[in-house]
């Protein structure tokens, strides 16, 4: 029963958080974190409950051309990729973030994106039972 209560409580609360994305994005589509929200919302919900790692990449995606210098989205897109078993291109999207010379925060990309970039790229190294020279 309990756990039946959590099961049906996160149901109501993704719910509730879906609908504030969609009316944020109503508002501005172009809002890069109602899109990053969106992008994680599609890439953790289950496909039955509306779920798409489709949507999530096209999501994130379309933040990073709308805010090429927003660190974070670049980490959305490499947890997509991971999920999707395209280890290539999350590497790819990891190095993108790493090579941006003047990040929109500086303090967010160096304290908080860096080290979970880095977490991330062990991550792929292990999935893929490869080291890479970083």
């Amino acid at each position: 029963t309990i756990q039946l209560k959590g099961i049906l409580n996160g149901l109501v609360a993704a719910k509730e958080v879906k609908r504030e994305i969609k009316k944020t994005l109503e508002l501005n589509p172009r809002h890069v974190g109602a899109l990053s929200a969106s992008a994680s919302y599609y890439s953790q919900v289950p496909g039955i409950l509306g779920g798409s790692i489709e949507k999530a990449e096209q999501q994130a995606l379309e933040a990073i051309k709308i805010e090429p210098r927003y660190t974070f989205l670049y980490l959305d897109a490499a947890r997509i990729y991971i999920k999707m078993e395209k280890y290539d291109l999350a590497r790819e999207y990891l190095a993108k973030m790493k090579a941006i010379k003047n990040p929109y925060s500086r303090a967010d990309y160096e304290v908080v994106d860096l080290p979970i970039g880095e977490k991330l790229r062990k991550q792929i190294n292990e999935l893929t039972k490869t080291v890479d020279k970083e």
